[in-house]
């Protein structure tokens, strides 16, 4: 292989990344949309908005710490919040470890780009996933989102949101388009199922915000083994 070939290799995976994710924008994007009214209506500074999803880049962590300061809670009760919910972040971290090789440079982009909707597009892929592959997921899903975000702080200036328009009605979408576009293998179907009949069960003992903890740790510990490697480590 020439040494032109591989930057072209590396920007065809990243544009395939790219594109991988593109139907997963309208989900992003209503969802980026909603916090940033509910930001606003909150009494947030646009700046503080548009700072916290450039640097904190997480759907769940910045809707959990809107809901939280507007309920009167401290901000450090926020913050131990959005790393409760991104705990299972370092599974995902796992799982990709076993199927495709980073550089240091990457691994630390990766990690700070990387979402539930990144990884699962990279893992749906299988063997056409690679560092470049998943970065390109992760950049285009950090455009729509940023941007979608500074529309909704514009939106939030101009229209009166409806009441029922909650986060709660919005986020679905992101995660349910992406539960179909993964389940391509009898394994996939395993982990949803078993994600739900987790769901059901933490509903019926009544565990109330810990749920997407506890099913998000456990849904994703059982993927990673029974994920087999797809590249040797060194």
């Amino acid at each position: 292989m020439s040494v032109r070939t591989v930057p072209n290799l590396a920007r065809s995976s990243f544009m395939h990344g790219f594109r991988a994710v593109l139907p997963l924008w309208l989900g992003a994007a209503p969802f980026a949309l909603a916090y940033a009214v509910a930001a606003q209506q909150a009494g947030w500074h646009p700046l503080e908005i548009q700072l916290m999803s450039l640097t904190v880049y997480s759907a769940p962590a910045q809707l959990s710490a809107v809901q939280m300061v507007a309920g009167g809670l401290p901000m450090i009760s926020a913050i131990m919040t959005a790393v409760a919910v991104n705990l299972h972040q370092a599974l995902y971290g796992v799982s990709l470890a076993h199927r495709m090789r980073f550089s240091r440079a990457e691994r630390i982009i990766s990690v700070y780009l990387l979402t539930d909707a990144a990884y699962g597009v990279s893992i749906a892929a299988e063997t056409q996933a690679n560092a470049y592959f998943l970065l390109g997921a992760e950049v285009s899903l950090f455009l729509v989102w940023n941007v979608s975000t500074l529309a909704g702080l514009l939106v939030g200036q101009v229209i009166d949101v409806p009441a029922w328009l909650h986060v709660e009605f919005v986020s679905p979408l992101m995660f349910l388009m992406l539960l179909i576009s993964m389940l391509k293998a009898k394994r996939d179907v395993m982990v949803a199922l078993l994600a739900l009949v987790l769901t059901l069960i933490c509903f019926a003992i009544g565990i109330g915000s810990l749920t997407v903890l506890v099913v998000g740790i456990s849904a994703a510990l059982i993927g990673a083994w029974l994920t087999k490697p797809l590249v040797a480590q060194p």
